[in-house]
Formats: structure tokens, sequence, C-alpha cells
């Protein structure tokens, strides 16, 4: 990274020669390449936290889905008991 802010500055200081042409057309290539792979590897971070906050939403439904079936079965069981002492007094 550093050779090709050299090559860049000489380029700015004087006109661009043969000699000076080729390695800074290979470290522009080479800074294409890393940015190609910092996005790359963004992107792959970026896919990895909505894959990880997916399943943590996911496991909480589930768990809210379990909690609210246990509670609906204790509603439905005070329901019948009440529905039971009910028909038994009258």
């Amino acid at each position: 990274m550093y050779l090709c802010a050299d090559f860049k500055k000489l380029s700015l200081n004087f006109s661009i020669t043969p000699f000076l042409s080729f390695p800074l057309a290979v470290c522009q290539k080479f800074q294409v390449l890393e940015d190609q792979t910092v996005a790359h590897v963004l992107q792959e971070q970026e896919i990895q936290q909505h894959l990880s906050a997916n399943k943590l939403k996911s496991l909480g439904v589930r768990l809210n889905l379990e909690l609210a079936r246990k509670l609906q079965e204790q509603e439905d069981e005070r329901s019948r008991q009440l529905q039971w002492k009910l028909h038994k007094y009258m």
C-alpha cells in the first residue's frame, strides 16, 4: 500500500515515464482487488449479522409461542374447573 502511494506521488510530481506506468498499473489493480476483498468481507459480516438476528427472532417467537400455549392451557383448565363447579351446584 505504501509503495503504491509512493508511485502515485511520483506520478503527480513528474510526467509518467514508461518505467513508472507498469508499477502504477499493478498497484491500481491490487487496490481494486483489496477494495473488492474488503467489500466482500463487509458483505459477509452483514449477512452473518442478519442471520444471527433472524435466528434470535425465531427463537424468541418459538419461546413466546410455547409460553402462550402453556398460558392458554392453564386458562382452559381454570375455565373447565369453574364450569364443573357451576354445573355441580346447579
